[in-house]
């Protein structure tokens, strides 16, 4: 019998996420200078992550501003369990676009939605790797589809992992600071950023799913506190 213990694969450490910040920063330059096409962005990107054995692909939608970029991702336990780049990062361009000239605010949010991107999926590599590719437990309790994928026990530490790196960036790098935003976390999860949007929309969506009394929710705080230890140390080194 599996015990249960196996099913909550909690991860001590992820990638470097200041390592891969500092690469990406050649996106970020490439990408201010002037006008790109399409092709050219995909070719940067793919050269940026192969490191991090994921492969980029792109997509079309007509929801994407023009002259932005959105990103999604996914992890693969089978491609992972044959040595393949199992990381898969896809770029999803405005449909009518066939360059792309970005704002600088423009620019920052796609190169930081592929820095978490990147960090969550592999977060989710280490949680198979650890249990030997077998899935994690799934939520039962979900009556909705947010509860469902949110109460999944692999995403709540995937998702901690990224609403710390979120806090650390609304606070300077402050991990004292961050750390107490913590102490009153439905006010936190609402706290909006500078350009009006949420500080970390799926603390939101945790806090506003579940309630700030569910299990879900504290299993979440401690795990993000857990994250903001990781990545101070990470700092340091």
């Amino acid at each position: 019998m599996i015990k249960f213990r196996q099913y909550i694969t909690e991860v001590s450490s992820t990638i470097n996420q200041r390592g891969l910040t500092r690469e990406m920063e050649k996106l970020k330059k490439f990408l201010n200078v002037s006008t790109r096409s399409k092709s050219e962005i995909v070719k940067l990107v793919k050269k940026l992550l192969a490191p991090y054995d994921a492969y980029v692909n792109t997509d079309l939608s007509p929801a994407v501003p023009s002259n932005e970029i959105y990103i999604s991702a996914l992890f693969d336990p089978d491609l992972d369990e044959e040595d393949e780049p199992s990381i898969e990062i896809v770029l999803i361009f405005n449909s009518s676009d066939k360059k792309v000239t970005m704002s600088s605010s423009a620019v920052d949010h796609t190169v930081d939605s592929i820095v978490k991107a990147v960090a969550h999926e592999e977060i989710h590599r280490a949680q198979y790797r650890k249990r030997d590719y077998m899935d994690g437990r799934k939520y039962t309790k979900g009556k909705t589809q947010d509860q469902k994928y949110y109460g999944n026990t692999d995403e709540i530490e995937a998702f901690s992992h990224n609403i710390a790196t979120e806090l650390l960036q609304y606070t300077k790098y402050d991990y004292k600071k961050a750390r107490s935003l913590l102490r009153n976390y439905k006010k936190t999860s609402s706290i909006k950023s500078a350009n009006g949007n949420l500080m970390s929309p799926d603390f939101y969506n945790y806090v506003n799913s579940f309630g700030v009394n569910d299990p879900v929710v504290k299993r979440l705080v401690k795990r993000i506190a857990h994250f903001i230890d990781v990545l101070e140390i990470e700092q340091s080194d």
